[in-house]
């Protein structure tokens, strides 16, 4: 690796962990540390108490369990602390397991923003992370806190809601559309003729699903438009693949697609997943046969990198699609 690359990648894993461990010591402060204790001091001389003033409470053993028959409010109180406790426990081991995975991630991280996160973002994500016990939520957990920190504003207090509802099957869901999700600009869609979706098996229920939960917009078809003309080229990408639209006269392609939510988007860019290529290449003789007119052409490239906005492509086009309208 080159001396001064490896330099700069450890100076921005420097500037991340900074980062990761302002937020740790902001959230879980001595102040906070010390009113935990006192709370704990607290409960177990209630216990205590509650055991001196009660030396003759009626103890049963049923079912492998010892059961106190006591109902007094000081026994109430008891089992309530121990509830308490619990839930506690819980909590604090969801939230060090998000943390770990946050740690994880940044490790792989570039480009950190110098910005810090915001502090109203950061009490409601750790209000909600610490609730998430499934392994898969909290590693989505974990990449959302810290593509947050390498660029604060990346996850809407609207998407960490989102998130938050979410269940694992509907999480799969979006798993399972992500390798088919095409890009334009800001916009991420899925074409919707039900031919290439049924084929990838993304039926009814699996739209149904991610719209009801807030990441697809299912609420009727919308349009990508793509207006070409002599001096005029449009573009569709994948990370792996782009289509361009060209052509010497003016002519205009409308695709209909289901888009993806704003909440969609930004859980988008955390999903690891590789670009589904016979989907691509589906989708372009889909637009291909679907015009009447095909005064126009379709060129399939593939990226080389994408880096700060730019991409580079392979020279000669993978496929072509043309007419003799089309001049060469």
């Amino acid at each position: 690796m080159d001396p001064n690359a490896a330099m700069e990648a450890a100076a921005e894993s420097a500037k991340a962990f900074t980062k990761f461990q302002e937020i740790i010591q902001k959230m879980f402060n001595p102040h906070w540390t010390k009113k935990q204790a006192d709370a704990d001091a607290y409960a177990d001389e209630r216990k205590l108490q509650t055991i001196r003033d009660n030396p003759d409470m009626e103890i049963v053993y049923r079912d492998g369990l010892l059961n106190a028959r006591e109902r007094s409010p000081e026994a109430l109180a008891h089992r309530a602390e121990q509830r308490k406790l619990a839930e506690s426990i819980r909590q604090e081991g969801n939230l060090e397991n998000v943390l770990n995975i946050t740690e994880n991630e940044l490790q792989q991280m570039i480009n950190i923003s110098d910005e810090p996160v915001d502090e109203d973002w950061l009490t409601r994500f750790f209000h909600i992370a610490e609730d998430v016990s499934s392994e898969d939520m909290q590693f989505i957990w974990g990449k959302i806190l810290a593509g947050e920190i390498k660029q604060p504003g990346s996850f809407s207090y609207r998407t960490l809601e989102t998130v938050k509802n979410l269940c694992k099957s509907e999480a799969e869901a979006f798993q399972k559309i992500a390798p088919l999700v095409l890009k334009d600009g800001s916009s991420r869609f899925l074409v919707t003729d039900s031919d290439i979706l049924e084929k990838y098996n993304i039926n009814f229920s699996v739209l149904s699903s991610l719209g009801e939960c807030g990441l697809l917009n299912t609420d009727g078809f919308t349009y990508q438009n793509y207006e070409i003309g002599e001096n005029t080229r449009r573009f569709l990408f994948t990370d792996k693949y782009m289509l361009m639209f060209c052509g010497d006269k003016a002519h205009k392609v409308e695709l209909n697609v289901y888009h993806l939510t704003k909440a969609g988007r930004e859980l988008l860019n955390i999903i690891e997943c590789e670009p589904n290529s016979d989907y691509f290449f589906d989708v372009a003789d889909f637009i291909w046969n679907d015009e009447k007119k095909r005064e126009f052409c379709l060129k399939i490239y593939e990226i080389d990198q994408i880096a700060d906005g730019a991409i580079k492509i392979r020279k000669s086009p993978l496929k072509e699609f043309s007419s003799q309208m089309v001049k060469p």
